[in-house]
Formats: structure tokens, C-alpha cells, sequence
């Protein structure tokens, strides 16, 4: 199941990445999301990465968590990571600590620590803006996002 899940979200990263590639500028609404399934239903938007805008230091992008769903509990071997709240509220669990979190909440996560987006609302979606540095390789970001 979890190779499955990684070859549809791969595929479809592909896929979106061709229509922006290497632009200087780029608008949310122009980037095709990446759709996860539940039971960890989000999509995330590869704003500024190597593949769309060419970064090389970083990556930025745009996690939407659907009411009462969670990502998956996860860490990043190579990448630091902030979490910014644009809207919504839930809570961000970084290792063992928990923080509730809603618009305006800033979270550091360091490289290596498991972290998980939870929106504890039943109506509104929790958008996150996310910045990783060293940026993720696309085959990174599938392996690391993809239940187990």
C-alpha cells in the first residue's frame, strides 16, 4: 500500500512540476497541489523548491490539512524546518512537545526531530506555510510523506 500511495504521489509531483518550472515569480492558485489520502488527507503546494524555481537552499510550501485529519507523523534526516500558521488552528507536536497553534503561530522544527500537522477543527482547513532547508529532492519528499 505505502509503495502504491508513494507512485501516485510521485507521479503526480512530476506532473505538477512541469507546468512551473524554473520561474522567478509564481502566484498559490498557479501550483497544482499534491493530494495525500486519507487517513492523512492534506495537499501540499511545492511553492519555491529546485524543481520550480530553482532554489538552492531551500524549499517553501503550502500544507492544507482537511478538518479533523492529521499528516503523517514524520522526520526529515537532512532539513531543518518552521511552520508559519496562515489559517486555521490545531496543533503542531514537535518530538514530545505539543503546541496549539492558529493564525500567526511560528514553529521550528530541527533536522532530524519527528513532527506532525494536526487540524483539530471539524470545519476549516489549517493552512501551513513550510520552509526546509537544505531544500528536498522530490524522491525525498515522497519517501518522508508517505505513511508506512
Amino acid at each position: 500500500m505505502r509503495l502504491q500511495i508513494a507512485t501516485v504521489v510521485l507521479s503526480e509531483l512530476q506532473d505538477a512540476t512541469q507546468v512551473s518550472t524554473m520561474k522567478r515569480h509564481i502566484r498559490e492558485q498557479e501550483v497544482e497541489g499534491v493530494r495525500m489520502p486519507p487517513p492523512h488527507a492534506r495537499e501540499v503546494k511545492h511553492l519555491a523548491a529546485p524543481w520550480t524555481m530553482g532554489t538552492k537552499n531551500l524549499w517553501m510550501g503550502i500544507s492544507q490539512v482537511e478538518p479533523n485529519s492529521r499528516s503523517n507523523r514524520h522526520s526529515h534526516p537532512h532539513q531543518e524546518e518552521v511552520f508559519f500558521v496562515l489559517s486555521g488552528e490545531g496543533r503542531i507536536t514537535v518530538a514530545e512537545e505539543e503546541f496549539e497553534v492558529g493564525e500567526g503561530s511560528c514553529v521550528y522544527i530541527p533536522t532530524g526531530e519527528e513532527h506532525q500537522l494536526v487540524n483539530t477543527q471539524s470545519d476549516e482547513v489549517l493552512r501551513v506555510l513550510s520552509v526546509t532547508s537544505p531544500p528536498f529532492t522530490l524522491e525525498d519528499f515522497v519517501t518522508v510523506h508517505t505513511p508506512k
